[in-house]
């Protein structure tokens, strides 16, 4: 087949259309257009999309070019299509270039959208950051803009860049908020970044002559002197005070406006600005009392007086305040970006954002040469894997701006675009996903042409055809022109399926559970009317009301398996076993009382207030003790263990260095050495004599003070002993028949396990040892609870060790 021109499609493909199908022809077709399958780049959002297209295009390859068993079909559906002939389709070159892919696979360009924007970033852009390799994270941590805030607090030079927001907050001083600036900030950088150029417009004439300034100052003033006027006229008229004429709200402004002198102008304007937000109030429909003033020719005027007020003193605050504003917070934003970028090169750790941003940013530095007449340059493509003739974009309803703008600049330089999307299925906006994009991709992709794909081989009719209904009439403003989808009418398993929707409007948002839609799918589980579990969903637009479903689920002792970003520490099952392992990972004696408390175990106060009582002890237990039981641990403690050892050395020997320094001291004073001597000699024979005299004394008083202390310590010991042992009075924790001694024993055992998990086998071990050692699957016994709780254990020997599972579960909380 000869070379054909470009080609550019907009792909619209409805879920269950055949979108995969349809971009691993298009792959064929490419390579049987003689483009090198190296120079085709496919874009999807997820790594599983990588992972299936990846997979269907060698499958289909395979197929076509052995002339295997799905290959007829696939040939068949290739003519049809791109109007191909037998004669296209070179059986030994589609061959050749299969093996070729199967002994290059690092050269077969599939990527996520990140990680497409990452190996360019590797590429092309780090080197100029000067360095070689780097971390990838999901999000920054909340350090890292603490970080930033201190760096700008502790420089003087900084700091007077901030000190217009630390005012702007005003009466909000907690650390805290200010920290929250920074983050939000530097959040707001990736669409900074794409308006960077944009310049607020101000009036056309900055500089103008000071009679127009005077007359413009007045030009707000005036009509609110006049509303005064208008109103004291009536309240004189009508006998009334004034004060009652006038909105209650706002009167003491009109009133200290109208105290100034007329040429005090600076000081009404300072009085006018003080009070913006009470004059600004949306709420405020009136200055004036409506309850008194309600003859229609003055209620006009008065209106009308506002209106112009309101005209007036907006342009001022604008010019005055907001331009002023807007440019040191310009100013400042291009100052914090520099010191974080700067930081997160020093770093070399990298968010996704990060990554985009700069990616963006310096792939216009006139220094890297990537870019002239607004296209990439063959330095670029030779930089990042070579040229690009054909690029493919899946999901493209889910493409920021920041990474379209990215992608448009090598879309222009290929000679094939085909860009797949749906607009229903726009699921990613929390990371700036613009699916208005992908609605007029066609107008902004010169030379294109639109499809769609309008037929639907994985849903029934009943799901297709609601679908079409809802869409339909979902949004008349938007001018969404939504094509229907059709079914595999002519299949008949196919025209079954059950689609049913309701709305319910709940007066109370925090309404009890049981006035939830959800009810239906239970009763409709109980009824049996839903039979395959294993194949219904429940979806639902926030955690907390998949927690309320997943509850409602268990108290019906209906099996589940709860999915969302919080899912697996929601599930009760799972919250205090979790617990328990971030005790053994961090020491924190807080989460082994928060497992201690939990339903599981069941401790009561008695317990936590032993525990809290003997904390020390029973850390030594813990961490130091080779003794596994705790009853006999506590039999054989040394209850002379002085906790406080050693306490007391460095200040006895402080006081021996002061002597000898003070001794050398005096030594140096001595005019000679014999004087120094016979003096020395003369105290020494005065301190034996003393010494003599007084020796006697003291050893008897140290007899008794050795005796008093001997009693005492006995007596201390006594009262420690008799308070560790009370224990056995409390041993039976009676909520779930647990020994309290023989909880701390095995979750001393268990601790001694979690230090060694290097290997499948031993991560096993410990999971059915927890759950066999605290009767976890007897208390948490229904079918959901077992399947969350083996989950959380399956999750948990997917990781190489506590520390790298934990970390997982809580990037997840923070998604």
């Amino acid at each position: 087949m000869k070379k054909q021109e470009s080609n550019k499609i907009i792909l619209k493909a409805s879920a269950g259309t055949g979108k995969t199908y349809r971009l691993s022809l298009e792959y064929i077709y490419n390579l049987l257009k003689n483009i090198d399958f190296k120079n085709i780049v496919v874009v999807t959002f997820t790594k599983k999309a990588t992972a299936e297209i990846k997979e269907r295009i060698f499958d289909f390859l395979y197929q076509v070019a052995f002339e295997k068993s799905k290959g007829i079909e696939l040939k068949k559906n290739l003519k049809e299509i791109y109007n191909l002939s037998e004669d296209d389709f070179d059986k030994e070159k589609l061959q050749n270039i299969y093996f070729e892919m199967l002994k290059n696979k690092e050269d077969i360009r599939i990527y996520t959208i990140d990680s497409f924007t990452n190996r360019i970033f590797k590429q092309a852009i780090a080197p100029y950051f000067e360095i070689s390799s780097f971390e990838t994270l999901d999000s920054e941590s909340s350090d890292f803009y603490e970080k930033i805030f201190k760096k700008i607090m502790d420089n003087e030079n900084y700091y007077k860049k901030f000190e217009f927001l630390i005012e702007e907050v005003g009466e909000k001083k907690e650390i805290k908020n200010y920290v929250k600036i920074i983050e939000e900030l530097v959040e707001f950088q990736k669409k900074y970044v794409i308006a960077k150029d944009f310049e607020l417009k101000e009036e056309k004439q900055k500089k103008q002559e000071s009679d127009k300034k005077v007359l413009e100052v007045f030009d707000f003033l005036t009509p609110l002197q006049e509303i005064y006027s208008e109103v004291k006229i009536f309240s004189e008229e009508k006998g009334k005070n004034i004060s009652e004429c006038f909105n209650d709200k706002l009167f003491e402004i009109f009133d200290q406006i109208k105290k100034e002198s007329e040429n005090s102008s600076e000081k009404k304007i300072e009085i006018v600005v003080k009070n913006l937000e009470k004059l600004l109030d949306s709420k405020i429909k009136n200055y004036y009392n409506g309850k008194f003033i309600r003859k229609k020719e003055l209620t006009e005027t008065l209106q009308e007086l506002q209106k112009n007020f309101l005209d007036k003193f907006s342009k001022y605050i604008l010019k005055n305040k907001v331009y002023p504003f807007h440019n040191k917070l310009k100013e400042f934003c291009e100052f914090l970006y520099d010191l974080v970028r700067r930081e997160k090169i020093s770093s070399k750790k990298f968010t996704h954002d990060d990554i985009s941003i700069y990616t963006y940013e310096f792939i216009f530095d006139k220094n890297l040469k990537f870019i002239k007449n607004n296209k990439f340059t063959q330095d670029f493509f030779e930089i990042i894997g070579g040229n690009i003739d054909t690029i493919m974009v899946d999901e493209f309803q889910d493409t920021s701006i920041l990474q379209w703008k990215i992608l448009k600049l090598i879309m222009d330089c290929a000679k094939n675009v085909i860009c797949v999307g749906d607009e229903k299925q726009s699921i990613y906006g929390w990371r700036d996903g613009e699916k208005e994009l992908f609605e007029n991709l066609d107008e902004i992709v010169d030379g294109s042409k639109v499809e769609t794909l309008k037929k639907s081989y994985r849903s029934y009719k009943a799901v297709i055809e609601n679908v079409n209904k809802i869409y339909c009439d979902y949004d008349e403003k938007s001018n969404w022109n939504y094509e229907k989808v059709d079914y595999k009418s002519e299949d008949a398993e196919y025209q079954k399926g059950y689609f049913e929707f309701e709305i319910n409007e709940l007066e109370d948002k925090k309404s009890p559970t049981e006035k939830r839609i959800f009810k239906n799918i239970i009763q409709m589980v109980e009824n049996k009317e839903i039979k395959n579990l294993g194949k219904s969903c429940i979806i639902a637009g926030k955690n907390k009301y998949l927690s309320e479903i997943a509850s409602e689920l268990n108290a019906h002792n209906i099996p589940y398996t709860l999915k969302s970003n919080k899912s697996i520490l929601e599930h009760s099952a799972v919250n205090p076993i979790y617990r328990l392992i971030k005790y053994f990972l961090y020491n924190n004696f807080q989460y082994l009382l928060e497992f201690l408390r939990s339903d599981l175990i069941g401790c009561l106060n008695s317990h936590v207030k032993y525990i809290l009582e003997n904390k020390n002890i029973i850390e030594i237990f813990m961490k130091n003790s080779k003794e596994e039981d705790f009853d006999l641990f506590l039999e054989n403690f040394d209850f002379n263990f002085d906790f406080e050892k050693n306490k007391n050395e460095n200040t006895k020997n402080i006081n021996i260095n002061i002597e000898r320094i003070e001794k050398s001291e005096r030594k140096r004073e001595k005019e000679s050495e014999r004087e120094y001597e016979r003096e020395e000699e003369k105290s020494r024979k005065e301190e034996i004599k003393d010494e003599k005299i007084e020796k006697k004394y003291e050893d008897k008083k140290e007899e008794i003070k050795i005796e008093d202390k001997e009693k005492e310590k006995d007596k201390e010991i006594k009262i420690k002993k008799e308070e560790l042992l009370k224990y056995k009075k409390i041993n039976l924790i009676e909520r779930n028949g647990f020994l309290f001694s023989d909880v701390l024993s095995k979750i001393k055992k268990l601790k001694k396990l979690s230090e060694n998990l290097n290997s499948k086998t031993k991560k096993e071990n410990f999971s059915l040892e927890v759950i066999k050692d605290f009767e976890i699957t007897n208390f948490y016994s229904t079918n959901s609870d077992i399947k969350n709780i083996f989950e959380f254990f399956n999750i948990l020997k997917s990781h190489t060790d506590l520390f790298d599972f934990i970390n997982y579960i809580e990037e997840k909380k923070k998604r």
